[in-house]
């Protein structure tokens, strides 16, 4: 799948409906923010769903490129915003929910939690996903046959895309073997990052400064002119 790059957001759903609507937490907690006010105001978190269990959808908050740049059209050149990510993720957790529907932030699911053994396949959850009426995340699936060629394929969709993604998600479309393999402290071992490539580019070094500090250690500033990554 593409990694979008935005801010990971959980929608909760029991008995049908949206209990609420949370930004990702900790890894030991996963209590982030809750952001249920703004659930009507981001594009793509239904209300109610036809699910009785209780599911809990995983998804991106983003912003689409062209929507980042009507906002900064209206903006002074001191006032613009950097990227997509940063927005998307200010806005979404914003009190005022009349803001973020102007934002035009969006949730694309990649994943579900709290449904053990309801799905075999990442590849059928995702679809289920879809079925239940979300956008999901741009996916694949991937042999060792053409794995390569299919990651050479979805990297050189990245200048084309409306939204920013920093690389590419490969998980074990098998969930159970997937989840047996555990994980660290910080993620699932069933699936790895893909990123992509720093951007590189040339600026010009204006000056060296020296800092002193307060035990007489000396460091050295270099002043560069202002580049956009």
């Amino acid at each position: 799948t593409f990694k979008m790059d935005g801010g990971t957001q959980i929608a909760d759903y029991n008995s049908h409906k949206l209990n609420y609507l949370a930004t990702r937490g900790s890894s030991s907690t996963n209590e982030g923010q809750n952001i249920t006010h703004n659930s009507n105001a981001i594009i793509g978190i239904p209300k109610e769903i036809t699910l009785k269990d209780h599911i809990q959808v995983v998804g991106e908050g983003i912003m689409y490129k062209s929507k980042l740049e009507e906002i900064n059209s209206k903006l002074q050149e001191d006032e613009k915003y950097a990227n997509t990510r940063n927005l998307a993720n200010a806005t979404s957790s914003m009190l005022d929910s009349k803001i973020v529907a102007e934002r035009d932030i969006r949730f694309v699911a990649f994943g579900a939690l709290e449904i053990d053994g309801f799905f075999e396949t990442k590849m059928e959850e995702l679809e289920y996903l879809k079925y239940r009426g979300f956008e999901v995340v741009p996916h694949v699936l991937v042999t060792k046959d053409n794995l390569e060629q299919e990651v050479e394929k979805m990297t050189k969709l990245r200048p084309t895309l409306n939204y920013d993604i920093d690389g590419l998600v490969l998980a074990h479309n098998d969930l159970k073997y997937g989840l047996s393999l555990g994980k660290t402290s910080h993620h699932f071992k069933n699936a790895i990052a893909y990123k992509f490539e720093d951007d590189e580019v040339e600026t010009t070094l204006t000056d060296i400064t020296v800092d002193i500090g307060k035990s007489g250690q000396v460091s050295y500033v270099g002043e560069f002119e202002t580049v956009e990554l």
